[in-house]
């Protein structure tokens, strides 16, 4: 039985900020109701292969295209569309069959989309994602986290990415339709968290150039996306073992983050295993993590620096940002050397004028008393 009416009467209202579907059986005119909503900033899917017949009007809806831009074969006004793209900030879709089709058309959403923060979507299948996926985060810049699954894998161990704020979500109306009865309850999204994944595996037809590919794509579209604001990124895969998403991800992240400012964590799952996380790409994300270590503003400030410059600024007490940094992360050896690494005038320039650049941090032993932190020439 259809709870069309029901999921109507819970979009329309002005009150319904965060809605879970489970099981729950639906129709395009559910769909066209949850995209017109003015209200709803939170909506997830779970269970509910028969929304791949429908699915289109919302990610449509969410494409935020301009006016001229849709076919005029369209039978239902674009204006329809406004509220949806407006309003919503998460979207999950798990265990809901999705295919090519379906993942195909949730990234040109994404391309075009400025509303979604948080996007979760679990496909059966995938062929060549590298390509569109690139393609989306080439351009979208307010996406802040993005889990993907592809094939018959695990996404229970996957809500180790959740983030605070999703953590500390308001109450949401969850709908279950479970042998034939329909309940409602208040359930946090921590709790949505552990459902089965798509049950069709990916056919076993790549030898690990796809994902080389694939992370290449993905890797330069963060890389030349200034404006991206992703900070957490899941990619679990059913095909490949952990050591394939190393040998495959690795080498284009790391070389990514040596200019990507934003992304915090990186999850990569492939099979049944997660992959372990390469030293330089961990370190990367550490710095990005780091409150107060701003690289953007330290790398703009840096293009127009000498050795003249940085001592100057120390000498009339003006604020320097990568004086600031060393000061504030002289107890981190490992930051150290990064920021002397990718500014050797702070060598020269550091000890000479600025006696902060000698303190002992907390951790320094009586051997230590009156030995330089920093190399002089």
């Amino acid at each position: 039985t259809s709870l069309d009416p029901m999921v109507c009467a819970l979009a329309s209202l002005p009150t319904m900020y965060y809605l879970s579907l489970d099981q729950v059986p639906i129709s395009v005119q559910s769909m066209k109701a949850l995209a017109r909503s003015s209200s709803l900033k939170d909506l997830s899917f779970y269970n509910m292969p028969e929304i791949r017949n429908c699915i289109s009007v919302l990610l449509t809806a969410l494409q935020q295209k301009e006016p001229g831009q849709e076919s005029s074969s369209s039978s239902w006004n674009r204006s329809h569309y406004n509220a949806a793209a407006a309003t919503l900030r998460g979207l999950r879709i798990r265990s809901c069959n999705l295919q090519d089709q379906e993942a195909h058309h949730i990234a040109r959403m994404l391309q075009s989309n400025r509303s979604l923060e948080s996007l979760v979507f679990y496909c059966d299948s995938w062929e060549n994602y590298g390509a569109p996926m690139g393609a989306a985060l080439r351009t979208n810049t307010t996406l802040k986290r993005l889990e993907i699954g592809i094939g018959n894998t695990d996404d229970n161990d996957a809500a180790a990415l959740v983030t605070d704020e999703e953590q500390g979500a308001q109450q949401q109306v969850a709908i279950h339709n479970d042998n034939d009865s329909v309940t409602s309850d208040g359930a946090d999204e921590a709790d949505r968290n552990t459902y089965a994944s798509p049950s069709s595996p990916r056919p076993d037809d790549d030898d690990g150039h796809d994902h080389e590919r694939a992370a290449n794509e993905i890797a330069q579209a963060l890389k030349v996306n200034t404006s991206t604001a992703l900070r957490h990124l899941c990619l679990c895969l059913a095909n490949p073992s952990g050591n394939e998403i190393y040998n495959s991800y690795m080498g284009p992240f790391g070389d990514m983050l040596e200019t990507n400012f934003t992304l915090e964590s990186l999850l990569f799952q492939g099979g049944n295993t997660f992959s372990v996380m390469d030293p330089k790409v961990g370190f990367y994300l550490k710095l990005n993590q780091r409150t107060g270590f701003n690289r953007q503003k330290l790398f703009q400030e840096v293009k127009r620096q000498d050795n003249t410059s940085v001592i100057t600024a120390v000498k009339f007490n003006k604020s320097n940002p990568w004086l600031d940094a060393l000061i504030r992360h002289r107890d981190d050896l490992s930051i150290i050397f990064y920021i002397l690494s990718k500014n050797p005038n702070l060598i020269v320039a550091g000890p000479a004028v600025h006696p902060c650049l000698f303190t002992l941090s907390p951790a320094a032993t009586a051997d230590d008393k009156g030995k330089k932190h920093f190399p002089s020439n």
